[in-house]
């Protein structure tokens, strides 16, 4: 399983969620299939983004969860695929998929040799194996060293190679060198990375002759080793990067009933409710499980407007009973909003509320921006389960 390949042990817990579903044909084996496809291509976008892992923990832990809850209000009318597209669609801050665009800046730009070595075979293994009717082997390959990765420019330029690259050779050889345009699977020794482009391309188990065809398919066609060439070849593998690590597609949205969601005046302190999601600004609706998870992720939503109050607030800086929510320090009872800021959480519902109001005020927001998802207690049973929630 690519997973393993990923080095991505935090999703084995949905993994094996879905598969036990599986196993008591709750879910097709094509809805299976969908379901990793999106979770790895969610994953490996958030690599090649390089964004922080750190935050994958408390997502993956409630993706399953809540797919199922979204299963359930839809009547199996809605194909798992989109109900899962839009769950990773409206993840956001820290556990946002990257878009397109920015898929395209980091495949462009990347250092794609000096990274994991593990998510470096994958991500070339991804590449080739893309199109092919039967699989090359190409882990086993590369773990029995008979494949690598490999520069075409070379890392140490020889005279010949400075006089194939011009004048800028100097300037070209540190912009491209680990970048993927420059970055290729080969057979051959290593020990021939100096020689040539057009012996390389000539030799034996060279370009020319690499069953390595979508990596190898530019180097093997061209009759040079340029600035020219190394765009081209860059170019042609985003586009098909694009397209092995698709950004999902889905129209799905939640059926909503405005009188389901209660606006926010500043007032309500929804103590005797549970929460099951809210909508914030654009009016997305986002599914959360607690009133904890509602607290954190609205932060997170906050500093996407702007993060410099919130950072001013860690600091200690004004005083407008905001004092002492936002730490620089990691703790059991906080969490963290953004790369070094954690906010409180050991709060009860009421000071959860206070806090919102006292930031929307601070940040200018008028508080019907804010529209909250929440049932009412019904029972001593619930009311119970609420004093354990609310006072976390």
């Amino acid at each position: 399983m690519r997973f393993n390949e990923l080095q991505s042990t935090v999703v084995r817990p949905f993994l094996m969620a879905v598969l036990y579903d599986y196993n008591r044909n709750e879910l097709e084996s094509f809805e299976v299939i969908d379901l990793f496809s999106i979770l790895e291509n969610y994953i490996a976008r958030r690599m090649i983004a390089k964004i922080p892992s750190n935050s994958l923990n408390k997502v993956i832990s409630t993706l399953y969860r809540d797919l199922k809850r979204l299963r359930e209000d839809s009547n199996g009318e809605i194909a798992v695929k989109d109900l899962f597209s839009y769950q990773v669609l409206t993840k956001t801050s820290t556990a946002k998929m990257p878009e397109d665009f920015t898929m395209i800046d980091h495949l462009r730009t990347n250092d794609f040799y000096n990274i994991n070595p593990y998510f470096r075979t994958y991500f070339f293994e991804r590449l080739e194996n893309y199109g092919h009717t039967e699989d090359l082997q190409i882990y086993q390959g590369v773990w029995e060293r008979k494949y690598s990765v490999e520069h075409i420019m070379p890392r140490r330029l020889t005279l010949a190679w400075q006089q194939e690259l011009g004048v800028n050779h100097k300037k070209i050889h540190q912009k491209y060198l680990n970048q993927l345009g420059n970055l290729t699977l080969t057979g051959y020794n290593s020990k021939y990375s100096n020689k040539t482009f057009i012996e390389k391309q000539n030799m034996e188990k060279g370009f020319k002759e690499s069953h390595f065809v979508n990596l190898n398919k530019v180097p093997a066609q061209s009759d040079s080793w340029s600035e020219r060439e190394i765009l081209k070849r860059s170019d042609e593998l985003i586009e098909m990067a694009l397209n092995i690590w698709e950004y999902p597609q889905t129209e799905f949205v939640p059926r909503l009933h405005e009188d389901e969601l209660i606006i926010f005046d500043g007032e309500q302190t929804f103590t005797g409710y549970k929460i099951r999601g809210y909508c914030f600004q654009n009016d997305e609706y986002q599914i959360v499980a607690t009133w904890k998870e509602f607290f954190v992720q609205f932060m997170r939503e906050l500093t996407e407007i702007s993060s410099m109050p919130i950072i001013e607030l860690m600091k200690g800086e004004g005083s407008n009973g905001l004092e002492g929510l936002f730490s620089g320090e990691p703790s059991t009872t906080n969490s963290e909003v953004i790369s070094g800021v954690y906010v409180y959480i050991d709060l009860s519902n009421v000071r959860k509320m206070g806090y919102i109001k006292r930031l929307m005020e601070l940040f200018n927001l008028d508080f019907s921006t804010l529209k909250v998802d929440a049932i009412k207690y019904g029972n001593k049973e619930e009311n119970f389960e609420k004093d354990i929630e609310f006072v976390d």
